[in-house]
């Protein structure tokens, strides 16, 4: 076969000039549709204010001005990004990525075939979650083996727990009952200087305010009002083992140089007799007043 290109009855009929005339046309049809194809395109890189760091997978959108139609891509890791157009005009650059304030740049001219280079700068914006408060009761191993926390559920008395201890910011244990309904705090008088913790007596007729046994980690610390009576004509007490056996003109302990508020882990204040856990006296005849019971941290 001959490596010559063939002639078309039209070439023949009109000459070698009319073919080189058509073959004009047709190249410049092909560099017409050549430029027309050309994409516009928008691109750039998106940085962090203040440490012009790039900025990843931030959320690129392009808005023509004159429609509602809409263009985007996200960033790269070094924070470049690149949108074709469909066509010249004017748009808009919206940037956006958690953490940071979004960012709306233009508009823009960009003319056909045209590439438009951009540099967006996004400032920190930390993301902060609403504040959540968070109640919670730590139960400690020490109290639940004792049965603090049952006789809490009970609720035949007032109970302090270490986190309320810390509130009240105390310098003395006593502080500590003052806001208790039922106790009162009063000077001692054969201590000056000192006080004393009162509560309601069990009977009327036995005088009013008493001072309650306070326990210390299950051993009586103060014996207060609650101990056994004396029979009447007797010297001892017979049948009836005090434990509290002593020097009755011997001043008891003050409950503010037994322990401190920082020493203090729990509180259970039973303020009369009837309120009293058995473990602690209960409503026997030895308990004529309430019961002070204080758990320290060290436990048993």
């Amino acid at each position: 076969m001959s490596s010559m290109a063939r002639e078309t009855p039209e070439c023949q009929a009109g000459g070698a000039g009319s073919c080189r005339r058509r073959a004009g046309l047709v190249l410049g049809a092909l560099v017409w549709w050549g430029g027309a194809a050309q994409a516009q395109v928008v691109r750039g890189r998106v940085l962090e204010a203040d440490t012009r760091k790039p900025v990843p997978e931030a959320r690129v959108l392009v808005r023509p001005v004159t429609d509602s139609s809409v263009l985007g891509a996200l960033t790269a890791a070094d924070g470049s990004f690149a949108v074709r157009l469909p066509r010249q005009g004017r748009y808009e650059v919206e940037v956006a990525r958690l953490g940071y304030r979004p960012q709306r740049e233009g508009p823009f001219e960009v003319a056909q075939g045209g590439v438009l280079d951009l540099e967006i700068i996004l400032p920190v914006l930390p993301y902060t979650l609403d504040p959540v408060t968070v109640a919670a009761e730590v139960n400690s191993r020490m109290l639940q083996a004792v049965g603090f926390y049952d006789r809490k559920r009970a609720d035949f008395g007032h109970f302090l727990t270490r986190d309320q201890i810390e509130t009240r910011r105390a310098s003395r244990p006593s502080d500590l009952l003052r806001a208790i309904p039922g106790v009162s705090i009063v000077p001692d008088p054969r201590a000056p200087g000192r006080v004393r913790v009162q509560m309601r007596g069990t009977h009327p007729a036995e005088g009013g305010p008493c001072a309650p046994r306070v326990f210390v980690d299950g051993l009586i610390a103060i014996r207060g009002d609650s101990r056994p009576p004396r029979l009447p004509g007797t010297a001892s007490q017979g049948d009836i083992e005090d434990v509290f056996e002593g020097d009755p003109r011997a001043p008891e302990p003050s409950l503010d140089d037994i322990v401190s508020p920082e020493q203090i882990e729990a509180i259970e204040v039973y303020r009369s007799a009837s309120q009293v856990p058995a473990q602690f006296g209960g409503a026997g005849p030895f308990t004529r007043c309430g019961v002070l019971v204080i758990w320290t941290r060290r436990g048993r």
